[in-house]
C-alpha cells in the first residue's frame, strides 16, 4: 500500500482531507485509515454540514486539500454539495480536489478527480488519494 509519506512533493503532515459521508461507521474507518497514513482529517455527515463548516473555515483551520465525497446522502447529496460549493466558495472550489464515493452508479461531475464504488477498496483509495494530491502538486509546479 502506498502511504502518504511515499508521495513526493507534499508535506503530508499538512495535508487535510474532509470526509463527507452519511455513514458514521465509514467516516470513522476512513478517518482512522487516513490518519494512520499521516493525513489530517475532518468529518461531516452530509453536504449541508460540510458546506457550513467550509464557509466557517473549519473552525479556524486551513481549508482541506481534498474532499472524499459520498454521492448519496440525505439533506444535501454530493452533486448538490458541489453545485453549492462552486457558488459560495468559488476560489476554494477551483483549488480543492474531490474523490467521489458511490454505492450506486459512477459519481460523475467535472470536479471529481476519480470516482470509487462502495464498498471502497481501502488500498485503492489510498493510491487514488496519493495520485490526486501528486497531480495537484504538479499543477501548482507547472503554474510557477
Amino acid at each position: 500500500m502506498t502511504s502518504a509519506n511515499e508521495t513526493q512533493g507534499l508535506d503530508h503532515l499538512q495535508v487535510k482531507i474532509l470526509i463527507v459521508d452519511d455513514s458514521s461507521d465509514l467516516r470513522v474507518l476512513l478517518a482512522r485509515l487516513l490518519k494512520n497514513q499521516g493525513y489530517k482529517t475532518f468529518e461531516a455527515k452530509n453536504g449541508k454540514v460540510a458546506l457550513d463548516e467550509l464557509k466557517a473555515g473549519l473552525q479556524g483551520h486551513r481549508q482541506p486539500d481534498l474532499i472524499l465525497l459520498d454521492s448519496e446522502m440525505e439533506v444535501m447529496n454530493g452533486r448538490d454539495f458541489l453545485l453549492e460549493l462552486e457558488k459560495v466558495l468559488p476560489e476554494f472550489f477551483a483549488m480543492v480536489l474531490v474523490v467521489g464515493l458511490s454505492g450506486l452508479d459512477k459519481f460523475t461531475h467535472p470536479k471529481i478527480y476519480r470516482s470509487l464504488r462502495k464498498p471502497v477498496d481501502l488500498e485503492r483509495l489510498i493510491t487514488v488519494i496519493a495520485a490526486a494530491l501528486a497531480s495537484k502538486v504538479n499543477k501548482i509546479d507547472g503554474a510557477l
